[in-house]
């Protein structure tokens, strides 16, 4: 039979023994290398990364002042933003205002215009005594010493561009004579289409 001695035969003063860690195990040479790489590359390749540092910096530097610069820009703008913003805000208001105007202005009805083309239209021997508007409608009485100077005062309303619908009519029970002349009775309605 075989027999193997398994205790550690090495003494307890052995000198690669460290804490019962063997540095006999230990690859010296691979160590020495890897401390060689870890800090002898240091120096080159920061001096030769150095310059490349250096503009990198540079340009960050540059594109710094950039940015602050299109920020700035950027600053103004906004204020700019909001003042057009409360242009068309002003603008929105300004077109309602307009439209309130141009609803009040519809709605005027100043027949100045009208009455003065009525006086410019009427001829000589026609007269009128009665001018009555109510709402859009205009009623105009009156008396003519013949038919043609009312068929006269007809064309002239009828090219009117105030008036539309003119009717014509005799009214009942109205008299035939004015100061003891004949006269011709006359009533024409008309609606009103324009007041300007």
């Amino acid at each position: 039979m075989i027999e193997v001695n398994l205790s550690n035969t090495r003494s307890a003063g052995d000198v690669f023994n460290v804490g019962g860690f063997d540095l006999s195990h230990l690859n010296v040479k691979m160590i020495i290398v890897g401390l060689l790489v870890l800090y002898i590359p240091e120096g080159f390749l920061l001096s030769y990364y150095e310059g490349s540092i250096e503009d990198l910096k540079k340009e960050e530097t540059l594109i710094r002042t950039d940015v602050r610069k299109i920020s700035s820009k950027v600053r103004g703008l906004n204020n700019i933003k909001k003042q057009v913003d409360a242009l068309n805000d002003q603008e929105k208001k300004l077109a309602e205002k307009l439209q309130a105007v141009k609803v009040i202005i519809n709605k005027r009805q100043n027949p100045f215009k009208i009455l003065y083309y009525i006086a410019q239209s009427t001829p000589e021997k026609v007269w009128l005594t009665s001018i009555k508007m109510e709402g859009k409608q205009l009623i105009l009485q009156g008396h003519a010493e013949n038919w043609k100077d009312i068929g006269s005062f007809l064309e002239a309303l009828k090219n009117s561009i105030f008036l539309s619908n003119l009717q014509y009519k005799v009214p009942e029970g109205a008299q035939s004579d004015y100061n003891g002349r004949k006269v011709e009775v006359f009533q024409i309605t008309s609606d009103i289409t324009r007041f300007k």
